[in-house]
């Protein structure tokens, strides 16, 4: 059946149903039908052809599907089809798109809904692919069930391209504006709105918003002293004939925080000149105006510095002109900067110092960097002593454009060696003074450089014979075998110093027992070497040993007496008075050597102080006078800055050897600020933390044997903390007890077992013993607990006398 006799059947089914409900009861003859088909013929052709549709209809008694000729060429069917159903119509649609297509058809066939609406692609004879628009309206008997549907086919190839093409607009342009870090905007005169990209809300600090709004919203983001300058800006652009405009001023962010923006826009206005729209860009320029600022300051900064640098600079351009000078140089030849800058050289230096500077000059542009000392003579000031250095100035194209000229006086230096020579030679009668103390350097390997008399009298080698020598040889042969002056080093580097007590060998191979610390010496924050004060305890590891051979020969009486006493009771009576007149005894020849250890103490604390002291304070004073008069970076500057470091540290030491020896402050201030103190110096002298607590001793009076020997125990155990435990943390506590004063000292270090026997440290230096004779000395008890990995605590318990 033709296309033609389909629509006659349809007419003709339209007019029997026409027939049906006429009133009249009328029927059309054969020439109305054939001319009523033909019109609808043509204008079917026309409404297909001017709106390049195709129709189609689908009756659901028959399932018969009909397009017209314009619907078949849309979906792309050149060979002609009779007698299709809708499985035809299912199947137009490409594989991607049927399921989906057939499931929309069929959501709406079994909905209540009188229309239909899809989109999807079909594919053409010549293998194009095509998308479709597929509208019906679905005619549903009384029971909703579909009856038929009549449609039209459009072909929405090129308003989907033309979409897809727009959304990939869209999609590059917000791409481009989260790289470029910049937002966009479009403002209507229409309609008084404004649009912001999602980025442009990003940088006001808020979400993405889709709508438009209202410009005045806006005002809320602008920093309020920028407020008046923007409105003023736009009003004036707007007034104004210009098509672009463009502004830098701040904004706030919601959260508070101010930010530089720039905003560029363009105007397009009607013939008449007004306003239509206006859209443009806003980038957050934070960044660019931080990094100007900065470079304002480092440009700022160099002037400030080459301005109070003491040295003549400037810059000399290929014609001999100056194009800049530092203040000095403008102060030297009494010429404002202003007016020098511009000038040649020959017109500001004297003829004799430019014939003198010519040749360097000619080197300058030959590209030649160098540096030379030489006098020269200048205008006004004569002849002076001066290091000059040039510095060629090369432009891309390796062509020297210029040089820097740096020019420093070095007459003053002539007279400062002179005091120098007369400094040193004060220091080495200073230095030799200090015969009770060796005083002596290495370099980085252990190589001793200097070696006082004081290093001379202890250890035996003369200066001629240790110089150039490893101060290995100073160690015994177990701690060198130990790397015993490496671990020193170390030490010294990582803690700022080195402190030990240990064995020492002379040069006759004879042992002593000394004291040392070892500091690292830095110049430029670089490593030099090392320095070393070391003093001889020969006599105080003396002192303990016959303290310890006294106490044995004291218990070797009194078990001879016991024996004796267990014979009568009035032996036994006579032998217990003997004993505590032998115990007596005893604490009496304590008391007196801890006495005598005292006043030694103090006696060499003050000459420390009084007389060493202030001979170290008087160096250093002369050195820094010294140091003042010699320019930085020379080789005389640098060896005057390691001598004024050595006796810096010589002072420190000597300052903390005689605060140890005898803190004043215990006569001074009271026992507890006493004690507090030595916690806090000994801190800062070792390097480990010290926590110090008093608990109910604020009101206490106590007796002046019991501050001194409470005191020197506390120093002991801090000293055998300090060389043995390896702690990071030590808790010193002083507590009264009911009737008892109790002193705790605890430390996190290595410790030890102090079931097994006594560790290597009491026997060397009896520190142990002398902490318990102490306590025992003033009627106190001396307990320790240890174990290895746990920590050490020392208790000693002393009887609080009314």
């Amino acid at each position: 059946m033709t296309e033609n006799a389909q629509l006659k059947k349809r007419v003709e089914t339209l007019t029997y149903t026409s027939e049906q409900n006429a009133l009249d009861g009328a029927s059309l003859n054969g020439v109305e039908t054939s001319e009523l088909v033909h019109n609808l013929e043509r204008r079917l052709d026309l409404v297909q052809e001017a709106g390049k549709l195709g129709i189609w209809e689908w009756q659901a008694d028959e399932d018969e599907l009909w397009f017209s000729d314009a619907a078949l060429d849309i979906l792309g069917v050149t060979s002609p089809v009779r007698h299709i159903g809708i499985s035809f119509y299912k199947d137009l649609p490409i594989e991607d798109d049927r399921e989906s297509a057939e499931a929309h058809f069929q959501a709406a066939l079994n909905s209540v809904t009188a229309e239909y609406k899809d989109e999807f692609r079909v594919r053409h004879a010549n293998g194009s692919i095509h998308w479709v628009e597929s509208v019906g309206s679905i005619v549903r008997d009384k029971g909703g069930k579909p009856l038929r549907i009549n449609g039209v086919i459009l072909d929405i190839t090129e308003r989907r391209l033309v979409e897809e093409a727009y959304r990939s607009t869209e999609e590059r342009l917000m791409l481009a504006q989260k790289a470029g870090g910049f937002g966009s905007w479009e403002w209507s005169a229409q309609t008084q709105r404004i649009f912001l990209s999602e980025t442009l809300w990003k940088i006001c600090g808020e979400k993405a918003r889709s709508n438009w709004v209202r410009p005045e919203t806006l005002d809320k983001y602008i920093y309020e002293d920028d407020s008046d300058q923007v409105k003023a800006h736009l009003f004036a652009a707007f007034k104004s004939r210009t098509e672009e405009f463009k502004n830098e001023f701040r904004i706030r962010q919601r959260t508070g925080r101010v930010r530089w923006v720039e905003a560029a826009g363009a105007i397009i206005r009607d013939s008449e000149g007004e306003a239509l729209r206006s859209y443009g860009t806003v980038i957050d320029v934070t960044e660019q105006k931080l990094i100007s600022e900065r470079v304002r300051d480092s440009e700022a900064e160099l002037r400030l510095i080459t301005n109070v640098i003491p040295a003549l600079i400037s810059y000399v351009d290929r014609d001999e002109r100056y194009r800049f000078v530092n203040d000095q140089y403008s102060k030297l030849f009494g010429i404002d900067k202003p007016a020098i800058v511009g000038r040649k050289l020959s017109s500001v230096l004297s003829p004799r110092s430019y014939k003198q500077l010519q040749p360097l000059i000619e080197r300058a542009f030959a590209g030649e960097s160098f540096s030379i000392d030489s006098w020269v003579t200048y205008k006004g000031i004569g002849e002076r002593y001066v290091h000059v250095s040039y510095v060629p100035d090369f432009g891309p194209d390796r062509k020297v454009r210029g040089f820097y000229s740096f020019v420093s006086d070095l007459t003053d230096l002539r007279r400062s060696e002179d005091a120098l020579k007369f400094s040193r030679e004060r220091m080495r009668v200073l230095t030799e003074s200090f015969t009770d103390y060796a005083i002596y350097s290495t370099d980085t390997e252990g190589l001793i450089d200097t070696w006082n008399p004081g290093a001379e009298k202890i250890f035996g080698y003369r200066e001629r014979e240790i110089l150039g020598k490893s101060e290995d040889i100073l160690f015994t042969p177990d701690d060198i075998a130990k790397d015993i002056p490496k671990h020193e080093m170390a030490k010294a580097r990582t803690d700022g110093r080195a402190s030990d007590e240990r064995w020492h060998v002379r040069k006759d191979g004879s042992s002593f027992f000394a004291s040392g610390v070892l500091v690292p010496l830095y110049q430029n924050d670089s490593l030099i070497g090392y320095a070393k004060i070391a003093s001889d305890l020969t006599e105080r590891i003396q002192y303990e040993a016959d303290l310890h051979q006294a106490r044995t020969d004291l218990e070797a009486r009194v078990a001879s007496r016991t024996q004796a006493l267990a014979e009568t009771n009035a032996v036994l009576v006579k032998q217990m008075e003997e004993r505590a007149r032998i115990e007596e005894q005893r604490l009496n020849l304590l008391r007196r050597l801890f006495t005598i250890q005292e006043d030694e103490r103090g006696r060499i604390a003050r000459d420390l102080h009084d007389q060493l002291g202030q001979s170290l304070t008087a160096l250093r004073l002369k050195i820094a006078s010294i140091a003042a008069l010699c320019d930085e970076g020379s080789d005389i500057a640098e060896r005057i800055e390691r001598l004024a470091e050595l006796a810096e540290v010589v002072d420190s030491e000597v300052s903390f050897l005689a605060w140890e020896l005898r803190p004043s402050v215990l006569d001074e201030t009271g026992f507890v600020a006493t004690m507090a103190n030595y916690a806090k110096e000994w801190s800062r002298y070792s390097g480990i933390d010290a926590e110090f607590n008093a608990i109910g001793v604020a009101d206490l009076s106590l007796n002046k044997d019991v501050e001194t020997n409470l005191y020197r125990i506390t120093q002991e155990a801090l000293n055998n903390t300090a060389k043995y435990a390896k702690a990071s943390m030590v808790e010193i506590i002083l507590e009264k007890l009911g009737h008892e004063l109790l002193l705790i000292i605890e430390d996190n270090g290595q410790g030890f077992d102090v079931q097994s026997k006594l560790p290597r440290r009491e026997k060397g230096g009896f520190g142990l013993v002398g902490m318990r004779e102490r306590a025992s000395m003033i009627g106190g008890t001396f307990e320790i607990e240890s174990a290895p990995k746990k920590g050490t605590t020392v208790f000693i318990r002393v009887p609080l006398v009314s």
